[in-house]
């Protein structure tokens, strides 16, 4: 039996998506794990993926090994070149390569946490965009190049410009909200930083 969560007045054309239907999970089982964090000998080095230092009562993690704790997690349902070519040729446009990476590497886990939505509905999110825009009365509009690949549920759908940037700048529209007078903000220097701070999340590594 399929089933679909649905959040009160919720804007968010990706919401009535069932993971089901994918056979996806929010939080699959598989990615839960724990860290231990113990004493180092003198002599012992720091453990990659994760550094942990003795002498820091805080962990650090950087945004290099938040990518390699997620790119060692088993299970991964990466989409294919072919689906992000025809992707680019519905959109009239280049994907840039750290975006292309993510989703060959795990577009299946990125889209069941939310944190990007299915490369199949690119172009459908632009339209959605576009709608609300007309819809609420505002003026601005997405450029041609631009690309809306993930919606925060309620308020905000989130673009990058495929210009040729490897790892662009990502964009956040708000529409609940006029303190940037209903213009789009930088809201990640790079998708990099976007997909880092998301997976943080997703795998409780604050």
């Amino acid at each position: 039996m399929l089933h679909c969560t649905i959040r009160l007045n919720s804007r968010n054309p990706c919401q009535c998506t069932t993971l089901a239907n994918h056979g996806l999970q929010r939080r699959p089982r598989v990615d839960v794990f724990e860290v231990e964090i113990r004493p180092r000998g003198s002599a012992e080095p720091c453990r990659s993926p994760i550094e942990a230092c003795p002498q820091h009562s805080v962990m650090t993690i950087r945004n290099d090994q938040v990518l390699d704790i997620f790119r060692e997690l088993p299970g991964h349902r990466g989409c294919s070149e072919g689906e992000l070519d025809v992707a680019e040729s519905q959109l009239g446009v280049e994907l840039p390569m750290r975006y292309r990476e993510m989703m060959q590497l795990d577009a299946g886990r990125l889209c069941g946490a939310g944190i990007v939505a299915p490369i199949r509905r690119l172009q459908e999110l632009r339209q959605d965009a576009i709608a609300l825009l007309i819809e609420d009365g505002h003026s601005y509009r997405p450029d041609a190049d631009d690309v809306v690949f993930a919606w925060e549920d309620i308020y905000a759908f989130y673009f990058f410009k495929a210009d040729g940037n490897n790892d662009p700048p990502v964009m956040m529209f708000n529409y609940d909200d006029s303190e940037h007078d209903w213009a789009p903000v930088i809201a990640y220097d790079t998708l990099t930083t976007y997909f880092t701070d998301a997976l943080r999340r997703y795998l409780d590594l604050n």
